[in-house]
């Protein structure tokens, strides 16, 4: 018996939507065991099952042949319980691995693909669900799309709601148990006296069950933060709470300490704290303090100069580090305190600590700095960013993070929100070899007043003490009386007066940590000489709106350098997270190779059609992955949050491709219509270039309501175009040889993957404009290689 068509769509809807929630569910449990940079892997983890399951299909339809549903409900059955399974097996078996370590361990490296194998098995088997389903309905091709992609975009949007309540391993479960459910009601509908299968979905039901309600326990990388405070003794999770922008957490221990840039001369008591982490990294401090505390270690450090030097009346912060920036600034006499907080839930606990403690106005804005800085008209007498670079070995696996705050056209934002003779300060830890504060200071340097020239040098100066180095940029220039209260206050806690606008030389007078050739590079930067940073080992270029990876500091000129530099001493200069994205692209280019090998040899249709097939495919699978990782990474500025660019990207291009799929059956036949849609590709393509280079300001100023409407009148058009081509195919190629299709779905899933990966490494090579142009002209080629195909088989 067939599966009903209403029963069809309906399990490609939820199947489809499982897939895309098992995906952000396992992008946020690898950012916890692991790093953000495998967000990537696991993309291509989920496409490469895909490329797998193309290749199954053929051997499993001679067990369908006219009736697919048994052989359906079984790959179901065994898709319910291997996220389970796979979870189990990389606790109990596989045990936590560490990917700063594969380069130097064959065993962490074995780990490595093992891991990857382990979850790739779930999404082969709800791949080969759907691709069963095209294959044997691909008649009804437009409409399965069309299903398909809109359970995509609704799996999207369920999981963000379920990351306020669940675990991510709970929701892989949850998944596998709403799979079991909806086998269950098939089999015991249709299938009454099959006992062994139905025994086999129970045993499924009790085991997701189970562990849904005790989740399974994920060890975290022993190099992340949590990992390192659960090693003292009295330390305790005080707060725990999952969410959308990863596990927040709060850890306490009558040891914890924190206070960057303080003064060695400091000896008096500093403040207890509690840490704050997101995903097992900390993402601030909050102080145990009371009416008596004593906050006089905040004056000690190099971050306090900017309210040693005068009063401030409004000031900004633009990371309040859970709190202790505030302390800081409330130390410092402000009269008005704006903090900015993307995060719902370090924004309470910012509040919290503020609650029963006497201060002038503070006003918490719940929005990301940058958007703040766009969309409000208010100035500042100061606008104060504390440290922003993790210290030590996690330092180098940020380089593929979007970090919109740090780029040109943010700075020159900042600088115009200052009021005259307002104040700029940003401070990081002095990184070995230097790197960070060279890019910081090379931003500094490409902002220009409102004349239209850029800064002058006696606009700036820095202090640094063994570790920090803080910065103070003004509107205005520095008078005779702010530098000698500066000289006073490096005197009084040995600070190194590192920039000083009176000083033709740089200098260290108490602390020796930056070399003889850094100080060489920033005395030729701020009296105009920038030619020596092309000479130097590390990219200081300046980041911009097109490529925001500041922490990006490979230049491929040198890669030969770093990879014969990189050992366990070198940990905190390696860059790995960027080199792990090369592996992970070579490791998935040779797996693409072997799956699409294996392809010319399993399905037996012409020669002349695999290659077509190959080239098509692969065009669309790659170009599509391009144009979603793109958009992306820009929405991810317009709404300041990976997880919401993330959420609202798929969702929009996903319906509004799936309802192209719909429409698509209606210019399927005609040829002038069908190679119109790949230049309307183009074209509505190169308008999103060209309006992010020209209009960005108008989307950032919009209200939140006002920016999901216009962005996704913005994206519809593309993404209702990008939806037809697939099913084009499909129809075209099912047309001549019905077992067309499993090889089609097979090289789409594997390109995808390509697609996934290379995406990741143009943005950060070319930019945003140059990515996506390059998606744009691999659509023109697939739709001039669907004519010529479309001629010799018509």
């Amino acid at each position: 018996m067939k599966i009903k068509i209403n029963s069809l769509y309906i399990t490609l809807f939820v199947i489809s939507s499982i897939v895309i929630s098992n995906q952000i569910a396992l992008i946020q449990l690898f950012s916890y065991q692991q790093w953000y940079h495998f967000a990537s892997v696991i993309i291509s983890m989920a496409m490469i099952g895909f490329g797998v399951s193309g290749l199954i299909i053929p051997i499993l339809k001679n067990k369908f042949k006219d009736n697919p549903d048994v052989v359906v409900n079984w790959v179901l059955v065994f898709g319910s319980v291997s996220s389970t399974l796979s979870l189990l097996i990389n606790q109990k078996i596989i045990g936590s691995f560490d990917s700063f370590l594969i380069f130097f361990d064959v065993e962490e490296a074995i780990k490595f693909l093992i891991v990857i194998v382990n979850f790739t098995l779930n999404f082969t088997l709800l791949a080969l669900v759907i691709g069963i389903f095209f294959s044997y309905y691909s008649d009804l091709i437009n409409k399965l799309y069309f299903w398909n992609l809109s359970g995509s975009a609704f799996g999207g949007l369920v999981v963000i709601i379920l990351l306020w309540f669940l675990l991510p391993q709970q929701i892989l479960v949850l998944n596998g148990l709403l799979i079991s459910i909806i086998v269950l009601f098939q089999v015991f509908k249709f299938y009454s006296k099959n006992l062994f299968l139905k025994l086999f979905i129970l045993a499924s039901l009790i085991l997701n069950f189970v562990f849904l309600i005790v989740p399974i326990d994920l060890k975290p990388s022993q190099f992340k933060s949590i990992s390192r405070f659960k090693n003292f003794p009295d330390s305790k999770i005080e707060y725990q709470k999952n969410s959308p922008y990863g596990l927040i957490e709060k850890v306490s221990s009558k040891i914890f300490r924190a206070s960057p840039g303080l003064s060695l001369n400091y000896t008096g008591e500093i403040t207890q704290v509690n840490f704050i982490l997101i995903n097992g990294e900390v993402a601030g401090y909050e102080l145990k303090s009371s009416l008596n505390t004593d906050y006089s270690f905040l004056e000690s450090s190099t971050l306090y100069l900017p309210f040693y030097l005068r009063e401030f009346k409004d000031v900004l912060i633009l990371n309040a580090s859970g709190g202790i920036e505030v302390f800081r600034s409330l130390n410092g006499n402000v009269q008005s305190v704006n903090v900015t907080e993307l995060n719902p839930v370090l924004m309470e606990f910012i509040k919290n600590q503020f609650d029963d403690l006497k201060h002038p106005e503070i006003k918490f804005h719940k929005t990301d700095p940058r958007l703040f800085i766009e969309s409000s008209n208010q100035k500042f007498d100061l606008i104060y960013y504390p440290v922003i670079e993790t210290a030590g070995i996690t330092s180098g696996l940020f380089a593929i993070q979007e970090k919109f705050l740090l780029t040109k056209e943010s700075f020159q934002k900042i600088y115009e929100r200052l009021n005259n003779d307002g104040y700029f300060s940003i401070s990081c830890y002095i990184d070995n070899p230097p790197r960070t504060f060279l890019k910081i200071l090379n931003l500094f340097l490409s902002i220009k007043s409102l004349s239209g020239q850029y800064l002058l040098k006696n606009q700036l100066i820095a202090i640094n003490n063994w570790n920090t180095i803080t910065f103070i940029l003004k509107k205005g220039k520095f008078d005779e009386r702010e530098i000698h209260s500066v000289k006073n206050f490096c005197q009084n806690n040995q600070f190194d007066f590192f920039i000083n606008p009176e000083s033709k030389t740089i200098t260290s007078e108490y602390n020796s940590v930056i070399d003889k050739h850094a100080m060489e590079l920033v005395s030729s930067l701020i009296n105009g000489k920038s030619e020596n940073l092309k000479n130097y080992l590390f990219n200081l270029s300046v980041p911009d709106d097109n490529k925001p990876y500041f922490s990006n500091f490979i230049k491929p000129g040198n890669f030969k350098f770093y990879l014969d530099q990189i050992s366990l001493r070198s940990l905190t200069y390696s860059e790995l997270g960027y080199f792990l994205i090369w592996i992970s692209f070579f490791f998935i280019v040779i797996l693409s190779i072997a799956l699409l090998v294996s392809g010319f040899r399993i399905i037996q249709i012409q020669t002349f059609l695999k290659l077509n097939i190959l080239f098509y495919f692969g065009l669309i699978g790659l170009a599509y992955m391009i144009v979603e990782l793109s958009l992306i990474q820009k929405f991810t500025l317009i709404f300041s949050a990976d997880v919401l660019s993330i959420t609202f990207v798929i969702t929009v291009l996903l319906i509004s491709s799936g309802l192209g799929s719909l429409f698509s059956s209606k210019v399927i036949e005609a040829k002038s219509t069908q190679i119109l849609i790949y230049v309307l590709i183009f074209l509505f393509g190169f308008s999103l270039i060209i309006f992010f280079n020209t209009s960005i300001k108008f989307l950032l100023s919009l209200s939140s309501s006002l920016k999901f409407i216009v962005s996704a009148i913005l994206i519809f058009p593309l993404g209702f175009m990008m939806g037809m081509p697939f099913p084009f195919g499909i129809k075209l190629f099912s047309n001549f040889d019905n077992k067309s299709v499993p090889f089609a779905w097979a090289v789409n899933g594997s390109f995808s993957v390509l697609g996934s990966l290379g995406a990741i490494l143009l943005l950060l090579n070319f930019g945003y404009s140059t990515t996506f142009l390059i998606a744009l002209i691999l659509y023109l080629f697939s739709g001039w290689l669907f004519l010529k195909t479309k001629q010799k088989l018509v």
